[in-house]
């Protein structure tokens, strides 16, 4: 209950979860307490029969007392949990982290964290605003040049793929990804739907980042939630190849010093998986792949405007209803208030998170486009995705200076053959 008893503290001093908040952590702490949990117990089965090293005795006797975990320790805990966070008395007033004491300055700490990015906020807010209006403008140029993209009313109504399977679209992707990203070995690989007790709480699909003693012979793994829909293909191509599940394999398959796989610097990795997926389009199956775009360009609006209410939230202190006033301005005026009130949550619990995707996303976008015009006919994109992807976790500009030394080798090298 150590959990519990320090946010009651946290309370005390006006700095824990407000009431919507702790609500929704209440919820899902419920719903993993009081759904079937039977994953946990056949997962480490599988695990325990996997291990060549340990006897029959041994494997009975460690799943007995794994099942024995799950079920009178780990689910009596969750449900202990909400209890205890249930009597506490919330003393915390809703709003972002601009409220709380040093909250501004907290927050930018934050973001340097996260992405790996040393902008300020204002440089960032202006840098998102930009991309804003330069997005938006590539996707009326794209609407005039095709007529029929103003009958897409839904990503459902958009064509990727006559796929059936996440297995279909991955084999696809990594078929043609080959000519643009660096080789890697065939992976092996699985995809499980996600358990009944955390499917509210789960995104549509998700990598599971492999262990670092991975052996060859154990799959990479991809969690999907609910029915296959051939409208995730960008996700598929975010989370699979050529995002997280390729991303960390080729890095794996550089055996570097082990502490370079103890490193992790989120906005590196979301950034490639970011702007993998805003690139998809471009693999998509079908003739007539201007509708994938238009779903592109119309998700990175939406990236940057989420990114912009994160720092207004956070950084400049707007209340639910201004949050609520610029989503509506920017994305659709006819959004609901429950979709506000979702979304309005999400910003709330896990500031900074949406640049940790998109910001990252973008910048990496701008590092291929300034690669290519210093490069001119001597850019080679494998070439310069091999730059990004032996860099690995690491700053921006630490990643940025890698990419000019790509840069001035290629110079040199396309220099030596002209002479």
């Amino acid at each position: 209950m150590s959990y519990a008893a320090n946010e009651e503290r946290r309370q005390a001093q006006g700095v824990g979860m407000c009431e919507r908040i702790m609500d929704a952590v209440i919820e899902q702490c419920e719903n993993f307490s009081s759904r079937d949990n039977q994953f946990l117990i056949d997962s480490m089965n599988d695990k325990l029969d996997a291990a060549e090293f340990l006897t029959q005795e041994e494997k009975t006797s460690m799943k007995e007392r794994n099942e024995e975990l799950v079920l009178h320790s780990l689910v009596p805990a969750y449900r202990a949990l909400a209890e205890a966070l249930g009597k506490i008395e919330v003393k915390t007033e809703e709003g972002g982290l601009a409220a709380l004491p040093g909250g501004q300055e907290y927050y930018e700490a934050l973001l340097r964290q996260q992405t790996g990015i040393d902008d300020s906020v204002e440089e960032i807010r202006a840098y998102l605003e930009g991309k804003m209006e330069e997005y938006m403008r590539q996707m009326v140029e794209l609407m005039l040049e095709n007529p029929q993209l103003m009958e897409i009313e839904t990503s459902e109504d958009v064509r990727y793929s006559s796929f059936q399977s996440v297995e279909e679209t991955l084999d696809y992707l990594r078929e043609r990804m080959q000519e643009d990203f660096p080789q890697v070995g065939e992976l092996t690989y699985k995809v499980q739907q996600v358990p009944d007790s955390m499917k509210d709480n789960f995104s549509p699909a998700a990598y599971l980042s492999a262990k670092i003693d991975k052996q060859p012979s154990e799959p990479e793994v991809i969690y999907i939630n609910g029915e296959y829909s051939q409208s995730l293909f960008p996700t598929i191509a975010h989370e699979g190849y050529p995002g997280h599940m390729y991303q960390n394999a080729y890095f794996s398959s550089l055996e570097l010093p082990t502490v370079r796989y103890l490193l992790d610097v989120q906005g590196y990795t979301e950034g490639w998986a970011e702007y993998v997926e805003f690139n998809s389009w471009r693999y998509a199956d079908v003739e007539d792949q201007a509708p994938a775009q238009l779903m592109a360009l119309n998700t990175a609006i939406t990236g940057c405007c989420l990114c912009l209410a994160d720092i207004g939230l956070h950084y400049d202190g707007w209340t639910r209803d201004e949050f609520a006033r610029f989503l509506r301005e920017n994305l659709n005026p006819s959004l609901d208030d429950e979709t506000i009130d979702a979304q309005y949550a999400l910003n709330l619990e896990t500031p900074g998170n949406y640049l940790t995707y998109f910001l990252n996303g973008l910048y990496l976008q701008d590092l291929r486009t300034e690669t290519e015009l210093a490069l001119g006919d001597a850019f080679d994109l494998t070439a310069f995705h091999e730059a990004v992807l032996r860099t690995g976790p690491t700053s921006f500009a630490i990643l940025r200076q890698q990419v000019e030394n790509y840069v001035q080798q290629a110079s040199g090298a396309a220099a030596s053959q002209a002479a």
